[in-house]
């Protein structure tokens, strides 16, 4: 308690404004809702006009903060119906929906997300507590159950960690194919209260010596292969750099809460990438995680998924700050166009900042008064 009335006393210092109020949080929401989801509870991304399950995922999580329950059980049902054959307490979702071609519409790509799955069962399981609903609890522990026994992998020496999805992470030989972003220190913390059986605790657990291992100077990748036989982490196939799956290592890792075991050794070990953006005044495009190399400008997402994590590190964040401002459009969307991963990464990022929604120690969603 003593943490969070700090966090809002420091919004009030010179300096320290949101970059977002509650209010302008809602506004922002509501566009959301009317540019990217669907009156039948699809999220769509308008390149290509597919539909992820982490959009899903991500989509019933804002729901949840603003306590939209008639858009969360919209996203619900339509993501059970469409990408989990009915059923999410039998079957992971699909990750990827989309035209099949013509006129037919459908399941682009079975494989789950490891990710959008735990995010979407956390959801659930929040959901239950908060709106005092048990339908959404059990389905998202059933949720739990298959993620638990499908998307887990045991990685020695570290422990549990993520795999991407049902299939996909195995390369052969004893090599797996891992994305650090998958992993978020409050849903596993969240999930091992809600789930004590479970791998959650354990995967809470290996995250700050995994992520040090993974960005020795501060910068994640955005993929990287463990190799189990050697018990060493190899570049991706596709190479070692950190982008647009990596930013949102940073962001979880703002997003934490200082008090919750394990941060504040996630937010050192990132701090080389949140040290660079505050010297540069501007996140860049993609990092060289191995010798620091820095290239481009990363678009307006990028800039409001740094702002928790320099604001927990105490680092100057008023250019960010500023060109996340200077990107608002009237409707509340961001950037121009306004591209439908910017305004996730920026929902999370100014919704933590703004007091709309914070994780207290333990993971719990705590809303605030911009939930109405």
């Amino acid at each position: 308690m003593r943490a969070w009335i700090l966090a809002l006393l420091v919004l009030l210092l010179p300096g320290c404004a949101p970059a977002a109020s509650p209010a302008e949080w809602q506004t922002s929401w509501r566009a959301y809702k009317k540019e990217f989801l669907s009156p039948d509870g699809r999220v769509v991304d308008p390149l290509g006009l597919v539909t992820t399950s982490e959009g899903q995922a991500y989509g019933m999580f804002f729901a949840l903060v603003a306590d939209d329950r008639a858009a969360f059980d919209k996203l619900l049902a339509w993501t059970q119906s469409n990408l989990a054959g009915g059923d999410l307490s039998r079957q992971l979702p699909a990750w990827r929906w989309g035209q099949l071609g013509g006129e037919r519409w459908g399941v682009l790509d079975e494989n789950s997300a490891s990710d959008a799955d735990l995010w979407m069962a956390y959801a659930l399981i929040e959901a239950e507590r908060l709106w005092k609903q048990p339908r959404y609890g059990q389905l998202g522990r059933a949720l739990l159950d298959l993620i638990a026994r499908d998307e887990v992998l045991l990685l020695p020496p570290w422990g549990p960690t993520l795999m991407l999805g049902r299939v996909g992470s195995s390369q052969g030989e004893g090599r797996y194919l891992l994305n650090p972003s998958y992993l978020t220190l409050p849903l596993f913390l969240r999930l091992a209260e809600a789930d004590p059986a479970g791998p959650w605790q354990g995967l809470a657990d290996a995250m700050p010596a995994f992520l040090a291992k993974l960005a020795p100077i501060g910068l994640a990748p955005d993929w990287v292969i463990y190799n189990a036989a050697q018990q060493r982490f190899e570049g991706a196939p596709s190479g070692r750099s950190g982008s647009y799956d990596a930013i949102r290592v940073y962001l979880w890792a703002g997003l934490s809460h200082p008090a919750s075991p394990g941060a504040p050794a996630i937010s050192q070990t990132l701090k080389g990438m949140a040290q660079a953006v505050a010297r540069h005044g501007q996140v860049p495009r993609e990092v060289d995680p191995s010798d620091g190399s820095l290239r481009g400008q990363g678009p307006v997402g990028f800039s409001a998924a740094l702002l928790p994590l320099l604001r927990q590190l105490g680092l100057a964040d008023g250019p960010l700050q500023q060109d996340v401002k200077r990107q608002r459009q009237k409707s509340g969307l961001y950037g121009q166009p306004a591209m439908y991963y910017d305004q996730n990464l920026a929902l999370f990022a100014l919704g933590h900042l703004g007091g709309v929604y914070r994780f207290d120690a333990q993971g719990r969603l705590q809303r605030g008064g911009g939930a109405r």
